[in-house]
């Protein structure tokens, strides 16, 4: 018996989002393929009854994905395909960009929180007129 294929990586919510789109709009007979190592994994649709996607199933451009609508022509399903795969691409950019400006945030809040925590334990520990004494003190060292 050969060794079950791996699973094709997970996707994001918005790329299923677009796939669940996809199915709302072509019928639930519409099928996407990923492959597997050797094998074909469904991403979207039943795909019971087959290994694999039929024939005729059109490549999605640029995603290693195959799209089957049954009973469409071939040139609707070639174009559904290339839809799919600007769509998705489009999704997973903005999903990127969407997590890189997370982590900026993220990590710009965690600079103000240090600022403000450095300011609150400087005011607990020196009074004003011991800071203004420093701040003579240190324009005095930095003038010789």
């Amino acid at each position: 018996m050969p060794a079950a294929a791996a699973a094709p990586p997970a996707l994001a919510r918005p790329a299923r989002d677009v796939l669940d789109d996809l199915r709302r709009a072509f019928g639930d007979r519409v099928t996407v393929w990923a492959r597997a190592g050797e094998a074909w994994r469904v991403v979207l649709g039943d795909g019971m009854a087959a290994t694999g996607p039929a024939d005729g199933a059109a490549e999605v451009p640029g995603t290693g994905y195959r799209l089957e609508i049954p009973g469409a022509a071939p040139e609707v399903a070639a174009g559904a395909a290339r839809f799919l795969a600007s769509t998705l691409a489009r999704v997973t950019r903005h999903d990127d960009e969407i997590r890189s400006f997370s982590r900026e945030i993220s990590e710009r809040y965690e600079e103000i929180n240090l600022l403000y925590s450095i300011s609150e334990t400087l005011g607990s520990i020196i009074s004003l007129e011991q800071a203004a004494g420093t701040k003579e003190a240190a324009a005095g060292l930095a003038a010789s």
